[in-house]
């Protein structure tokens, strides 16, 4: 596994993530904002291979 090209993957969905809570401020609530990020960061982690996926 390349390592490198993994953590670039990595800083450019989490500088997504956070382009995306910027933009989600001006419109939803913030217990929006939370789940939305959370659902978002659990569905990296489960592709990436960081936790299973329930069921």
């Amino acid at each position: 596994m390349d390592f490198g090209r993994l953590q670039e993957q990595i800083d450019t969905m989490c500088s997504g993530i956070m382009d995306l809570r910027e933009d989600l401020n001006s419109v939803v609530k913030k217990e929006e904002i939370v789940e939305c990020v959370t659902q978002v960061i659990t569905g990296i982690e489960v592709r990436i291979g960081l936790r299973r996926t329930r069921g």
